[in-house]
């Protein structure tokens, strides 16, 4: 059960992200900083939550879940704006992997270093 919570949780505050990065307009950079770092937080929490090495696969779904979300139409000089699954597949999955590998390095240690119960 721990595991489908886990899956479901990060299925949809990543799917809530790539909403509001699809209608959001021009933020200020706190909103920014703000979902940087929810979703960093999320990815070693699901490390951690779930602590096996098939997490891993997880990260494949944020492009996926980037597809749909539209471009930006203008960066105000003039560069042709890269597709937010693009950027998925080149940044998102390999910090994502990071991250969800440290949290299951932090559980298995953390599960290593527990004391036997004596029965």
């Amino acid at each position: 059960m721990r595991y489908l919570l886990s899956i479901a949780v990060y299925t949809a505050v990543v799917a809530s992200f790539m909403v509001l990065a699809a209608v959001a307009d021009d933020s200020p950079q706190v909103a920014d900083v703000f979902v940087l770092v929810t979703l960093a937080v999320l990815h070693l929490c699901v490390g951690f939550a779930i602590g096996r090495a098939w997490a891993l696969a997880l990260v494949l779904l944020l492009p996926l879940l980037a597809i749909p979300v539209p471009t930006a139409t203008d960066f105000g000089d003039g560069c042709e704006p890269l597709p937010m699954w693009f950027g998925m597949l080149y940044v998102g999955i390999p910090v994502g992997l990071v991250l969800i590998g440290t949290g299951i390095v932090v559980r298995k240690l953390r599960d290593r270093r527990r004391l036997p119960e004596v029965a």
